[in-house]
C-alpha cells in the first residue's frame, strides 16, 4: 500500500475577547428585552432592530472570513489528494472495463447452457419451449446445475398440473352449466383466469334462480294481464267485445257445424211419431217444414 505522510499541525481557532463580546451581545439584548411595540414607540422599535441586525452581520461576516482563509490548506490538501486517485482511476478503468465485459459474457454462456437445460425439460415433457419463462436465477452464479435442473422440471410439471386443473374445471363447470341450462362460454374464461371453481358454481345457481324468478315474474303478469282483459270483455254472440272500448277483441271462426244450409231426410213411423218429430223440432226452435209445405 502507498506510504502517505502529511504535514498536519491542528490551528488554533478561537475569539480572543468572547468574554468581553459576550457581555456586549448581552447588553443589547437586556436593552431591548421586552419592548412594546405601539403608535409611539414604532420609530424605535425599528431602530432597536436594525442595531441588533447590523451585530448580527458582523459576527457572520467575521466568520466567514475566518473560515475561509482556514480552509485554504485543506483545500490545497484535497487538490494533491485528488490528482493522486485520478490517476489511479485512469489506470483502474480499462481493468474493470475488461472485467465487464467477461461478466457478460460468461452470463451469456451460462444463458445459453441454460436454455439448453430448459429445452430439454420441456421437450421430455411435450412442452413448447414459450411454456416456461426463463428465469434470471437460473442463469446465475447462485445456484448449482442440480438445483437449476431441479427448479426447472418443477416449473415444468407445474404448467402441465395447472393445464389439467384447468381441463378437469373446465369440462365440470360445462356439465354444471348445462344443468342449469346456462350458456357456459362466460364461466369457462373465469376458469382459465383461475376462478375458484365453487366461486364458479355458485354464479351459474345465482344466474339460473336469477333467470328461474324472472320467467316466473313475467308468467305472472302476463297471468294477471289476460285476467284482467277478460274481466273487461264480453261474449256478444260469436265475438269478444272489450267493454270499456267496445272493440272486438276476437271472433270465434265459423265451423262447418255452424254453418246454416238445407238438409232432406224422411223417417219410418206412424203419424203419431211423425207428429212427435216436428213438435220436438218446433220445440227446439229448428226451422223445417214438410213436403209440400214450410214451417
Amino acid at each position: 500500500m502507498l506510504d502517505i505522510k502529511p504535514i498536519y499541525q491542528p490551528a488554533k481557532l478561537e475569539i480572543s475577547n468572547f468574554q468581553d463580546l459576550e457581555q456586549s451581545v448581552a447588553a443589547l439584548t437586556d436593552k431591548y428585552k421586552g419592548m412594546v411595540v405601539t403608535d409611539d414607540t414604532t420609530t424605535e422599535a425599528r431602530k432597536s432592530q436594525a442595531e441588533l441586525n447590523a451585530a448580527i452581520k458582523q459576527i457572520e461576516g467575521f466568520r466567514k472570513a475566518i473560515k475561509k482563509e482556514y480552509n485554504e490548506p485543506y483545500n490545497a490538501f484535497k487538490a494533491s489528494t485528488d490528482k493522486l486517485k485520478a490517476s489511479l482511476e485512469a489506470a483502474k478503468q480499462p481493468i474493470k472495463d475488461a472485467l465487464d465485459k467477461y461478466a457478460e459474457e460468461a452470463k451469456r454462456e451460462r444463458r445459453v447452457m441454460a436454455k439448453k437445460d430448459l429445452n430439454d425439460i420441456l421437450e421430455a415433457r411435450d412442452l413448447k419451449p414459450d411454456d416456461v419463462e426463463m428465469q434470471d436465477a437460473w442463469f446465475g452464479t447462485q445456484l448449482s446445475k442440480i438445483e437449476r435442473i431441479k427448479q426447472m422440471a418443477a416449473a415444468a410439471d407445474g404448467v402441465i398440473a395447472e393445464r389439467k386443473r384447468v381441463a378437469t374445471e373446465r369440462e365440470l363447470v360445462g356439465m354444471y352449466a348445462k344443468a342449469n341450462n346456462i350458456d357456459p362460454s362466460g364461466w369457462l374464461v373465469q376458469v382459465d383466469d383461475g376462478v375458484s371453481i365453487d366461486h364458479i358454481k355458485d354464479g351459474i345457481s345465482k344466474a339460473a334462480d336469477e333467470r328461474d324468478l324472472k320467467a316466473e315474474q313475467e308468467a305472472k303478469c302476463k297471468e294477471a294481464e289476460e285476467v284482467i282483459a277478460k274481466a273487461k270483455q264480453q261474449q256478444v254472440g260469436n265475438k269478444t267485445i272489450d267493454a270499456e272500448t267496445g272493440e272486438v277483441v276476437t271472433e270465434a271462426p265459423k265451423s262447418a257445424a255452424d254453418e246454416v244450409t238445407d238438409y232432406h231426410f224422411g223417417m219410418n213411423g206412424t203419424l203419431v211419431q211423425a207428429q212427435d218429430v216436428s213438435n220436438y223440432m218446433r220445440l227446439k226452435g229448428y226451422y223445417f217444414w214438410s213436403e209440400g209445405h214450410r214451417e
